[in-house]
C-alpha cells in the first residue's frame, strides 16, 4: 500500500477566511486559496483507493473530502479555477482526477446527493447573511464566495457526520486527451445521479469552461502521484501513459495528457 502523504487539519476559522475573501471570482481569491494550501490553513485529508481490473491492482491516495479552508467545525469547502486546481495538484505533488478514478471515488466512497443551487443570482439565506454580516435579503451569484458558504452548509447537513471518502463533494475539474492541444478550456465532469438524464452523472465529461471558469460547485479533490501498482511503488503518471495499466485509471486509453497543458 501507499504510505498517505501528510494531511493538513487546517487551522484558523473557515468562516474568518471566507469573510476576507473578494466577493466574487477574482484572481486573487485563487491566489489566497493557493496560499492557505501553502500555509497549512488548508483542510486537506488523504485516504486510500483501490482500483483493479482483475488482473492488476493499484492502490492510490485521494483525497477523502474537497480542499477546504479552516479548522476542525470551523471549516468551509472552497471552489477553484482549474488554473487552481493544477496549481495544487503540483504543490502536492498530485494530479487532477481521470473520470476513472471519479467513477471509483463514487463506489467506494459515502455516497452523498449532490448539492445542487440554481444558476443565477438568488437571495442567500438567512444564516448566511448573519454569519457573513451582509445586509437582510443580500443576494449572490453562482461564483460568488458568499454562495459557496451556502452551498458548503447544504452540504454538512447531506453528509450528516459521515467520516472517511466522501463523494459527490461537487464537480471535479479532470484530465482527459480531449484536452491535448487546448491551453484555455477546461474538462468538468461529476455530480452522480441515478436520476440525472443519462442515469449516471449531471455532468458527462465536457469542456465547456475555461481554465478560469468557477463556481459553487467545482470544487477540489486530487489523487497522489504516488501509489502502488501490484504492490511496489509507481508513479501514477507512468500507470496512466502505459498501454498495460492505463486501463486502471482511463476511459480513454494511455493519457497523453497529464496535466493542464496551458497551465504553468
Amino acid at each position: 500500500m501507499p504510505t498517505l502523504p501528510a494531511s493538513t487539519s487546517g487551522h484558523g476559522s473557515g468562516m474568518d477566511f471566507v469573510r476576507s475573501l473578494p466577493w466574487g471570482p477574482t484572481p486573487e481569491r485563487e491566489q489566497r486559496i493557493v496560499t492557505a494550501v501553502l500555509s497549512g490553513c488548508a483542510r486537506i485529508l488523504w485516504t486510500r483507493l483501490t482500483v483493479t481490473d482483475g488482473a492488476r491492482q493499484l492502490d492510490l491516495s485521494v483525497m477523502e473530502d474537497a480542499l477546504a479552508v479552516g479548522h476542525g467545525d470551523d471549516f468551509v469547502r472552497v471552489p477553484t479555477t482549474c488554473r487552481t486546481a493544477q496549481r495544487v495538484a503540483d504543490l502536492l505533488g498530485a494530479s487532477l482526477l481521470t473520470t476513472r478514478i471519479a467513477d471509483a471515488i463514487w463506489a467506494q466512497g459515502a455516497q452523498l446527493a449532490p448539492t445542487i443551487s440554481p444558476p443565477g443570482r438568488r437571495p442567500l439565506p438567512p444564516d448566511v447573511v448573519t454569519d457573513l454580516g451582509l445586509p437582510p435579503g443580500t443576494s449572490a451569484d453562482m461564483a460568488d464566495t458568499p454562495r459557496s458558504v451556502e452551498v458548503h452548509r447544504r452540504m454538512e447537513k447531506t453528509r450528516a457526520g459521515r467520516a472517511g471518502l466522501l463523494a459527490n463533494v461537487g464537480k471535479h475539474w479532470v484530465l482527459t486527451n480531449r484536452l491535448e492541444g487546448h491551453l484555455v478550456k477546461a474538462a468538468n465532469y461529476g455530480f452522480f445521479d441515478r436520476r440525472s438524464p443519462n442515469g449516471k452523472v449531471w455532468q458527462p465529461l465536457g469542456l465547456a469552461h475555461d481554465t478560469e471558469h468557477t463556481d459553487y460547485s467545482q470544487t477540489l479533490v486530487l489523487v497522489a502521484r504516488a501509489c502502488t501498482l501490484d504492490g511496489a511503488s509507481a508513479d501514477l503518471l507512468d500507470v496512466m501513459q502505459d498501454p498495460s495499466t492505463a486501463r486502471l485509471v482511463s476511459d480513454e486509453g494511455p493519457m497523453r495528457v497529464l496535466r493542464h497543458p496551458g497551465v504553468r
